[in-house]
């Protein structure tokens, strides 16, 4: 789907691995809920914590769960909600994914929200995406188990009005090592940019099989670069394209330096690799995009497929470079 929304462990994944209570929310008993869009609580097995609405989701041409394409009791979460559970059997030092299968809401509201923390540190910041007819499997980034008992937070960290669906949640060993992350969940915003899988008119599908930053006149968007290493060098790169008709000229900030473009920096109607070099201060960076419309009118610009790869330590000074 978007940023980093489908990285998928690609290394091999160990047989022994800790297990949820109640992964696919049917312990509850059969048909738990039968009220019409409604998120039935307690969950078996799970904490509830924040505001807004998350619970158990299972009725036919329900508002929140039509044309999803679940097939059983699902969890529904809106505006803040949480769920979380304490899982032990890690091994300190080893490696995990979760895995789970996802949708979102398809009418009325933008996509869901999802980040899922694993003791403490964020391992998935992403929309959920509208999959019409079906969830789909996600794979969240690699993280190292501190203690045999890991608390894993499955959350909707958005005040807006979407609801996140989620089913089927598995721990997986991992051989693969943890890597930076981009968190895309906005700390700042400007205008209106927006996560959005459907884009009536606008006539780019996303570069990833599901939703895509769209910026639409002039504003800004920033995001979050996780899991870097202080003096470390990394690779950042992305997609873009732009609408048919007029161009967006944009450029891309991390921490408030400008890396990439600037004033009348355009990409063209199809979508192309732009990647930086840059040499982290800490242990996340704020990752900025700007558009500026110059010249006026209806300019739209989309971005999808951020990633960040290390390249290893840097000693001297601070580098940057762009290809």
């Amino acid at each position: 789907m978007a940023v980093a929304c489908l990285w998928l462990a690609t290394g091999a994944f160990a047989n022994a691995a800790p297990a949820f209570t109640n992964p696919g929310f049917e312990d509850n008993g059969p048909a738990y809920n039968t009220v019409l869009n409604t998120f039935k609580t307690p969950l078996s097995g799970w904490t509830l914590s924040g505001s807004g609405e998350a619970g158990v989701m299972y009725y036919t041409n329900d508002a929140f769960t039509t044309g999803s394409g679940y097939t059983s009791q699902i969890v529904g979460m809106r505006q803040g909600r949480r769920i979380s559970q304490t899982v032990n059997g890690f091994t300190p030092g080893q490696n995990y994914v979760i895995v789970w299968q996802g949708n979102s809401r398809l009418s009325g509201t933008p996509e869901g929200w999802l980040r899922i923390t694993a003791g403490g540190y964020i391992v998935w910041g992403d929309t959920g995406g509208k999959h019409s007819g079906s969830f789909v499997n996600y794979t969240s980034y690699v993280f190292q188990a501190a203690s045999t008992n890991v608390t894993i937070q499955f959350e909707n960290p958005s005040a807006a009005d979407n609801t996140v669906l989620l089913d089927n949640l598995q721990i997986l060993s991992t051989t693969n090592p943890v890597t930076p992350m981009v968190d895309i969940f906005p700390v700042a915003i400007s205008g209106s940019p927006t996560y959005t899988s459907e884009d009536p008119g606008y006539g780019v599908p996303p570069y990833t099989p599901y939703s895509q930053l769209r910026m639409q006149f002039a504003g800004s968007y920033t995001m979050t670069l996780r899991e870097l290493r202080r003096k470390w060098k990394y690779d950042v790169s992305f997609y873009a394209c732009n609408r048919s008709g007029s161009l967006n000229d944009f450029r891309v900030m991390m921490d408030g330096v400008t890396l990439l473009g600037g004033t009348n920096y355009t990409v063209g109607y199809t979508w192309v690799k732009r990647s930086f070099e840059c040499v982290s201060t800490g242990t996340t960076a704020r990752l900025t995009f700007q558009t500026f419309c110059t010249g006026g009118g209806d300019r739209t610009v989309f971005f999808d497929a951020f990633r960040a790869r290390s390249l290893g330590p840097q000693f001297q000074g601070t580098l940057f470079a762009i290809r």
